[in-house]
């Protein structure tokens, strides 16, 4: 459960896609979803303490997500802070999960850790 502009947010997804990124200074994130480019989504960021951070994103060229690092706290993503959950949804209160397949399997979320 995380809590973003005052509304509780359930983390539904029981099987997540796993993502590792291995740096430890991070200066750009990518997650390949195989979605279709030009289209916009909700990126969902949630951290170890619950807490939450959301950005409109645009799926770029071969259905990459490039979430926009000026957008956390300085330093946020880094090889202590953890697992962090993520999804993306077409509303901004996070309503409606955007569900994408990779491998032939279809996922509602992933989780990534640096490492």
């Amino acid at each position: 459960m995380a809590l973003i502009c005052g509304h509780t947010i359930v983390l539904d997804c029981l099987t997540c896609y796993e993502f590792s990124k291995s740096s430890t200074c991070v200066q750009t994130l990518a997650f390949d979803l195989d979605l279709t480019a030009g289209l916009q989504y909700y990126f969902w960021v949630i951290d170890k303490f619950g807490n939450a951070y959301r950005e409109l994103v645009t799926v770029q060229a071969g259905g990459v997500i490039v979430p926009n690092l000026s957008n956390y706290p300085d330093s946020y993503f880094n090889e202590f802070a953890g697992v962090f959950r993520c999804y993306l949804t077409t509303d901004a209160a996070g309503a409606n999960k955007v569900t994408f397949t990779l491998g032939g399997v279809a996922y509602k979320c992933f989780i990534f850790e640096i490492v």
